[in-house]
């Protein structure tokens, strides 16, 4: 069996660009691999529903991707006490490949935040390449905004110069009242003191991301080029799978 911890190190990039103690680290070289995708199913599979091949309801997925990559369709969960297997906890075992107790830093309710005590996928393939974090992304629907925190782990030699960013409705919000404060077109005072408490607000859910200074040149374009297809309602763009299915067709296009 291939856990997904022997899976991650089998990438080739654990490890890869650290220095022996007392040197200094090198340069990390250019990364010319494919390009990674990992699709994962909230709630769990229903195989009827996605990897049977006769009956799925996504039939791109299972027969044109599922035949570039590898398809495990026999995934078990780890029996352990401190082993839960809901949405935050699934998404870090598998980005992490290994099965630790998380604590729930957050007293939201559907507000759940884990920091991983262990290097991601994103972490060791940034420190391990000279890839930007741009081009290594998370895509999150609009429901579970805690889940937009796994971008980086706390380990001390990785962390937040290794992390991933993300594309989501949510940061799209963070974008549209940044611009809005910016142009400084309120119709009244009140207006513009209303947009200023919302993106405070917002910023202090995203404390664990670098946004206090903006999403960086690429995401702001992402962003313009989004706004100016689909507006700042919200009501034009698609919604649920649709819509992830839509930040991805885009970011594959301009990232």
């Amino acid at each position: 069996m291939v856990t997904r911890r022997r899976l991650v190190a089998n990438t080739g990039v654990v490890g890869a660009g650290i220095a022996a103690s007392g040197s200094v680290p090198a340069a990390p070289p250019a990364y010319h691999g494919p390009n990674v995708i990992i699709v994962r199913f909230g709630g769990g599979v229903r195989r009827r529903e996605t990897i049977d091949t006769a009956h799925t309801y996504s039939p791109y997925l299972i027969k044109e991707l599922a035949t570039q990559g590898t398809l495990y369709r026999n995934m078990l969960v780890d029996d352990s006490q401190h082993i839960e297997t809901s949405h935050g906890q699934g998404t870090l075992y598998l980005l992490t490949g290994r099965y630790d107790e998380l604590v729930n830093q957050s007293d939201q309710i559907l507000g759940e935040r884990f920091e991983p005590p262990a290097p991601t996928l994103f972490e060791y393939l940034r420190r391990g390449f000279a890839i930007p974090s741009h081009h290594a992304l998370i895509l999150n629907g609009e429901d579970r905004t805690g889940e937009e925190f796994y971008t980086f782990s706390n380990h001390h030699e990785y962390g937040i110069a290794y992390r991933s960013e993300v594309l989501s409705l949510f940061r799209f919000k963070i974008w549209l009242a940044r611009k809005r404060l910016d142009e400084d077109n309120f119709a009244t005072p009140q207006e513009k003191r209303q947009t200023e408490r919302q993106l405070a607000q917002m910023l202090g859910v995203a404390v664990r991301q670098s946004e206090r200074e903006g999403q960086g040149p690429e995401l702001d374009k992402y962003w313009q080029d989004w706004h100016a297809h689909y507006g700042a309602g919200g009501f034009v763009n698609a919604r649920g799978d649709r819509l992830l299915t839509e930040l991805a067709r885009r970011a594959m296009q301009a990232l």
